[in-house]
């Protein structure tokens, strides 16, 4: 579903969501995981943020910039 970047961030704030912004871990491990998207917002040029979500665990994921982290949980 699509949304705004400001609800994105509204995820982010929430405790069930871990925000993976600026984590420096084995995203890679996180991202095969997380296969279903949630919600995500795009705007002029691409994609700005996304929440995603693992189906066997129901741990919620959010990257709410536009960075390498973002392009990894894709």
């Amino acid at each position: 579903m699509k949304t705004t970047l400001k609800d994105i961030r509204e995820y982010a704030r929430m405790a069930s969501v871990k925000d993976v912004t600026n984590y420096s871990g084995d995203l890679y491990e996180i991202a095969r995981r997380a296969t279903e998207t949630v919600v995500y917002s795009a705007g002029m040029y691409g994609i700005n943020g996304v929440v995603k979500r693992d189906p066997q665990t129901g741990e919620m994921f959010a990257v709410t910039t536009r960075n390498s982290n973002l392009f990894i949980m894709i």
